[in-house]
C-alpha cells in the first residue's frame, strides 16, 4: 500500500560512488556499482544528478577486468532527477527498479518494466510527470511507498495476468491489492469496481485530469491524501459505506463545486478538504462526530455550511480563510467547546443559526459568540430568500446553491421550496 511520507533531500540515498562504467551500444556512459562476482546494477556517476539524457538502453550485460556480469537491478537514484530523459529500455535480466531509480524524471514518456521484475522500491517513478502508460509484470510482489506519486499524465494503467499480489479487475485501469482490495494507483481514466473496499493513500495524488469518478458503495475509506490535488475534478458523491475520509483526502481539489458527503461518514480528518476554493455550500451529516483541523480551510466561496447534532470535536482553523461563510447552521443542543477562535475566521461577518432554546447558551460560548448574529431555528420559515433555480420547479426541494434535489431530502438541514428556507430536522 502506498503511503505518503515527507521528502527530505535525497542525500542519504546519493554517495556519488560507483565501481566502474561502460559504454552501452549507443555509445553512451553507464554507471554500475557490483553486487555481487557475477551481477551489478545500473547506478548514478560522478556527477550530482541529471546524468543520462534522450534514449538510455541499458544492456543485460557488462565486461569488467575480462568478466561478464549481469545487469539485475536498476540501483537506488540511478536516474535521479534526469530531465532530459525521455526513454528507457530495460533488459530482461532486471529483477528490481530502486527506491528513487527514475525520480523526477520529468520528461521521461515511456518506460516497459520487463516481466523479469519482481520489486519497485519507493519513490522508483515519483513525479515522473510526463509517462502515461505503466504496465505491472505478473512477477511484481512489491510495489514500494509514493511509487507512482505525481505521474500526472497517466491515462494507461494495468497489471499483467498471472500476478498474485496486484490485479487490474474488469480492465479498470488501476492497480489494486488484490488481497485487501485496496486501489493503490489509479489515472484519470479509471474506473473504480464495485468490489474495491478502499481507495488508498495518495492514490490519485496530483491526477490533474481526472474530472469525474463513481466511487462504488462498496468503498469503506478513502485515506490519506487519496485525491489530493486533483484540480479538474468536479463532482464528488461520497457513500454511505463511507466511515472515514483521510487526512488531505481532497485537498487541494480546486475544480470541485458540488459535493455530497453520505450519512455513514462518521471522521472527516484534518485538511480533507482545503483548499477547495470551487465549493458554496456543504452539509455535513448527522453521522459525523469529528470534523478535523483545517478541515474545510481555505474554502474561499464557502457560503454555508450545516453541522450535525452530535458533533464531539471541531478542529481549530477548520473553517478559517473562508471569507465568504456567512451562514452557519449548527444542530447542536449544547455549544462545542472550540479551543481557536480562528474555527470559523470569518465568524463576525456571519450568521450562526442553533437549535431552539440554545441562543443563551451560544451567546456565552467562546468563539460561537462572536458571531455577528445568533438565530434560533424552528420548523418554520427561518427567512424569505428567493431561489435562483426555484421559479417553474412546483414544490421541488433545493440546497442552498441551488441544486435540485429532485425529491424531500433525507438529511437535517437547510433547503428551499417554493424560494423559501426551511429547516429539516
Amino acid at each position: 500500500m502506498f503511503i505518503l511520507i515527507t521528502l527530505m533531500s535525497m542525500a542519504w540515498q546519493i554517495s556519488y560512488a560507483y565501481s566502474f562504467s561502460a559504454q552501452n551500444s549507443d555509445g553512451i556512459t553507464l554507471y554500475y556499482n557490483l553486487i555481487s562476482n557475477s551481477e551489478v546494477e545500473v547506478t548514478y556517476g560522478p556527477t550530482k544528478y541529471g546524468l543520462y539524457p534522450g534514449v538510455v538502453n541499458i544492456p543485460s550485460t557488462v565486461i569488467y577486468e575480462g568478466e561478464e556480469l549481469t545487469i539485475t537491478s536498476i540501483g537506488n537514484s540511478a536516474f535521479y532527477c534526469c530531465l532530459d530523459l525521455t526513454s528507457v529500455i530495460i533488459p530482461s535480466s532486471v529483477t528490481n527498479i530502486g527506491a528513487g531509480a527514475f525520480m523526477y524524471c520529468s520528461k521521461l514518456t515511456s518506460v516497459i518494466i520487463p516481466m523479469s521484475v519482481t520489486s519497485i522500491g519507493d519513490n522508483a517513478f515519483y513525479d515522473c510527470s510526463a509517462l502515461t502508460s505503466v504496465t505491472i509484470p505478473s512477477a511484481v510482489t512489491s510495489i514500494g511507498n509514493n511509487a507512482f506519486i505525481g505521474c500526472s499524465s497517466l491515462t494507461n494503467v494495468s497489471v499483467a495476468n498471472g500476478n498474485t499480489v496486484y490485479d487490474s479487475r474488469n480492465d479498470c485501469n488501476a492497480i489494486i491489492e488484490t488481497a485487501t482490495n485496496t486501489l493503490v494507483l489509479g489515472c484519470s481514466t479509471t474506473t473504480i469496481p464495485e468490489s474495491v473496499r478502499s481507495i488508498g493513500p495518495v492514490a490519485f495524488y496530483n491526477c490533474t485530469g481526472l474530472m469525474n469518478v463513481v466511487i462504488p458503495s462498496s468503498v469503506e475509506s478513502i485515506d490519506d491524501y487519496a485525491f489530493y490535488g486533483c484540480s479538474s475534478l468536479t463532482n464528488m458523491l461520497i457513500p454511505s459505506n463511507v466511515t472515514s475520509l483521510g487526512i488531505g483526502a481532497f485537498f487541494g481539489c480546486t475544480g470541485l463545486n458540488f459535493l455530497t458527503i453520505s450519512e455513514g461518514v462518521t471522521i472527516i480528518n484534518e485538511k480533507a478538504f482545503s483548499i477547495c476554493p470551487s465549493l458554496t455550500s456543504v452539509t455535513i451529516p448527522e453521522s459525523v462526530t469529528v470534523i478535523g483541523d483545517f478541515a474545510f480551510e481555505s474554502c474561499s466561496n464557502l457560503t454555508n455550511v450545516t453541522i450535525p447534532s452530535g458533533l464531539t470535536y471541531l478542529g481549530g482553523f477548520s473553517f478559517s480563510h473562508c471569507p465568504k461563510l456567512t451562514n452557519v447552521y449548527c444542530y447542536m443542543e449544547t455549544p462545542l467547546i472550540i479551543s481557536k477562535a480562528n474555527t470559523f475566521s470569518n465568524r463576525a461577518n456571519a450568521t450562526l443559526y442553533v437549535p431552539y432554546g440554545t441562543k443563551t447558551a451560544y451567546e456565552a460560548a467562546y468563539c460561537w459568540n462572536d458571531f455577528k448574529e445568533i438565530i434560533e431555528m424552528n420548523h418554520t420559515d427561518i427567512s424569505l430568500t428567493p431561489s435562483p433555480s426555484s421559479e417553474g420547479e412546483g414544490s421541488g426541494y433545493f440546497t442552498l446553491d441551488g441544486q435540485n434535489l429532485n425529491g424531500k431530502p433525507t438529511q437535517k438541514g437547510v433547503y428551499i421550496v417554493n424560494g423559501k428556507k426551511i429547516v429539516i430536522k
